[in-house]
């Protein structure tokens, strides 16, 4: 059987709704009988999910370099 991918756009989404979206996400897929081997595995998509939230807090400083990591950190969360 191929491997089935969920297909999540996030592009619309403002950052600051990107982490509790794709939370949502997790937590209508974990136990959920219709995705019982999901890939990515959701521990990989929160583990991305908790390096975001990190990256968004440490964003509110604005430095040039912080929004670089949120930017890469919310293209993770994208693209998994």
């Amino acid at each position: 059987m191929k491997a089935q991918k969920v297909l999540i756009h996030c592009g619309d989404v403002r950052d600051n709704d990107l982490a509790s979206y794709a939370q949502k996400i997790v937590q209508r897929m974990t136990n959920n009988p219709h995705f019982t081997d999901p890939q990515p595995d959701l521990a990989t998509l929160q583990a991305a999910i908790s390096v975001y939230t990190a990256a968004l807090i440490t964003n509110k400083d604005s430095t040039k370099e912080n929004t670089a990591s949120k930017n890469a950190a919310r293209l993770v969360v994208e693209n998994l």
